[in-house]
């Protein structure tokens, strides 16, 4: 650790000197920029421009002996933190080789980028300066208000067709890639404060972007989940007044929890909350009535709710 003197530049500035070898290091010259980062100790962190060519973080994943579902959690697991490029390695058949390229599909600006007889390289493309992340958050909102429009409208019309669910699957698997992007982040960001000064945002949005998107992935899933089970029920699509208004108002109460978000409005997250009581009312009284299908209808449907509650529980817990 080195001691510098701290050195007033005029009313409003204080100044040190940084030293010579980081300044060599980090390839800066008279006039370069410098962020210059609190962060949550009270410290401040002094780094070098972001660099757009970031250092690449490779992960080699050996495949031999290794469950395919143990080989994507370590994928996934390696890009939340950081790697951009996924070495699979051993022996490949057809089958594992299928598999691994479905697996980049479900992540964005991720690739196929070589093919050997036991190498599957996948690489990240991802380019952070192009990145908005409030855009990608939007998109996954999107794909959930879509979903729950398909969902609705095929119970309406007494029909699922694998036509609806195919949408529904497409949507929720967006989702889960915009999930994985914010994780990575989120992530990222804790640790890299020149990147929350590239993305042109601040470690609480990043959280809160990670927060939503963590319950909009939930959401997602659940849906596709109750399209599932009501596509293969018969008698509950017949049946669908029982829960088909109670399914509108939690449309409507996911709306309004994320107009709440966007707009930080306290006041809408708290009556989203009251309102999502006479949701859990109506859904437990379905539950009573005993029909297993009917009650596991219901179960999904009180956990839809919870999602958009958990979603407007951060705004009325920040600070005013």
């Amino acid at each position: 650790m080195e001691q510098r003197k701290l050195i007033r530049l005029g009313n409003s500035s204080f100044a040190i000197a940084l030293p010579k070898d980081w300044v060599d290091k980090s390839g800066l010259k008279k006039g370069d920029d410098v962020f210059v980062t609190p962060n949550s100790n009270g410290e401040i962190i002094v780094s070098s421009e972001f660099k757009k060519n970031r250092m690449e973080k490779e992960i080699r994943i050996l495949l031999d002996n290794k469950n395919l579902e143990k080989a994507r959690r370590d994928f996934i697991s390696a890009y939340i933190n950081g790697a951009t490029i996924f070495k699979f390695e051993g022996d490949i058949d057809n089958n594992k080789r299928k598999y691994l390229k479905k697996v980049a599909k479900d992540f964005i600006s991720c690739e196929v980028a070589e093919e050997k007889e036991k190498l599957i390289y996948i690489k990240d493309f991802f380019d952070f300066e192009e990145l908005n992340i409030d855009n990608f958050t939007r998109r996954a909102d999107n794909n959930v208000r879509d979903m729950f429009n398909i969902l609705i409208g095929s119970i309406k019309n007494r029909k699922i067709s694998n036509e609806n669910l195919n949408n529904i699957k497409e949507a929720d698997s967006d989702i889960n890639k915009i999930y994985f992007l914010n994780s990575r982040l989120m992530t990222l960001g804790l640790n890299d404060p020149t990147l929350v000064s590239t993305l042109k945002t601040n470690p609480s949005s990043l959280f809160s972007n990670w927060w939503l998107t963590f319950h909009l992935e939930h959401i997602g899933d659940s849906i596709k989940g109750l399209t599932k089970m009501i596509k293969e029920s018969t008698k509950n699509i017949k049946n669908h007044g029982r829960y088909v208004f109670i399914l509108n108002d939690i449309k409507k109460i996911y709306e309004t929890s994320l107009k709440s978000f966007y707009d930080r409005d306290k006041k809408k997250a708290n009556e989203v909350m009251e309102e999502g009581k006479s949701v859990w009312d109506k859904c437990d009284k379905l539950i009573k009535e005993g029909d297993p299908l009917l009650s596991l209808i219901a179960e999904k449907l009180e956990s839809i709710e919870n999602a958009s509650y958990q979603i407007v529980k951060i705004i009325i817990n920040m600070e005013t």
